[in-house]
């Protein structure tokens, strides 16, 4: 079974439209795609969501020693990518690589070596949930993260801005027009947050808010644990927030850069600064995206903490 597409040209190039949400990927969906939409979730499985620049990698670091009775030797010694596989990721390739892709000796694609992980998985992707045929029904646990859509834009163009790839070349006014018009890769932002959050109360879905992790680390990391029927000691847990802090995890060689990325600097982890978005975004911006904010937050309200009280 595969999804309903449609290809549109941007910046010189081809980008794919999927489901009934038309979430935008790459052009290499078109070779991936169905084996990556009826990827087959298994119950033990802890599948970790967000869009883009939204706290992907400290959720996996959170997610992956909880799940690992803390084991921090091993957190040392492995790099995060090979402990938490993202399942989609040779999509995001941008080469001209089908004749590797053709080739009998080719690598195993990210999603091939997380069908071959024996015992439980911890797998990580920026696609939408209902890009899975089976996520729901299988049983596996989800961890959604949302982040304040301002500091998540700033974010988002800070990477793209930091890969070797010339047509992802962007800056703030071009990229708000690209979220705007959904012709961003991973976009619409709207209908992949709420997708999360209309299941949040279901039993085996964790929906948090980056902005939570970084002010209230100890009491989202005791939520998390709690979702996956852990128990630690109060020690423990601020152990594991002192690994998590900002400052530390940024200097963490196992999770500050990744292999096969084409980055053009070895920071791969941001700032992580809420409200960073005001040294960049300017008022005309500024005052458009809190007008899309609000007619978006109409019929769906998300509890953004960054937002509360800002809100009509």
């Amino acid at each position: 079974m595969s999804l309903e597409t449609s290809e549109f040209e941007w910046h010189n190039g081809t980008l794919v439209r999927l489901g009934k949400n038309k979430y935008v990927m790459m052009e290499k969906w078109n070779y991936h795609g169905n084996a990556i939409h009826n990827f087959n979730m298994k119950s033990d499985d802890i599948v970790i969501m967000t869009m883009p620049r939204s706290g992907t990698t400290v959720t996996s670091e959170m997610i992956w020693l909880l799940n690992n009775n803390l084991d921090y030797e091993t957190a040392s010694k492995i790099r995060l990518e090979e402990r938490v596989h993202e399942l989609e990721l040779n999509v995001y390739d941008d080469s001209d690589a089908e004749a590797k892709y053709a080739s009998v000796d080719r690598p195993k694609f990210s999603y091939e070596i997380a069908e071959n992980i024996t015992g439980p998985r911890i797998l990580k992707t920026h696609l939408a949930i209902s890009l899975f045929k089976n996520i729901l029904s299988s049983g596996a646990k989800i961890v959604y993260v949302a982040r304040d859509p301002k500091d998540r834009l700033v974010s988002a163009m800070r990477f793209l801005n930091n890969l070797n790839v010339p047509r992802f070349k962007t800056d703030i006014r071009r990229m708000w027009h690209d979220v705007k018009n959904k012709t961003l890769v991973n976009e619409p932002y709207w209908s992949h947050v709420q997708e999360a959050w209309c299941l949040r109360n279901q039993p085996n879905v964790l929906f948090l808010f980056y902005e939570d992790i970084r002010t209230n680390l100890y009491e989202t990391i005791k939520k998390a644990a709690h979702f996956l029927d852990k128990t630690y000691s109060d020690e423990e847990i601020q152990s594991l927030a002192c690994h998590l802090d900002i400052e530390k995890f940024r200097k963490n060689p196992m999770v500050n850069s990744l292999a096969g990325i084409p980055f053009s600097s070895q920071n791969f982890i941001g700032q992580g600064k809420i409200g960073g978005y005001k040294d960049v975004i300017p008022d005309d911006i500024d005052h458009e995206i809190d007008e899309w904010i609000e007619e978006n937050l109409k019929d769906c309200f998300i509890d953004f903490p960054s937002l509360k009280n800002k809100i009509k």
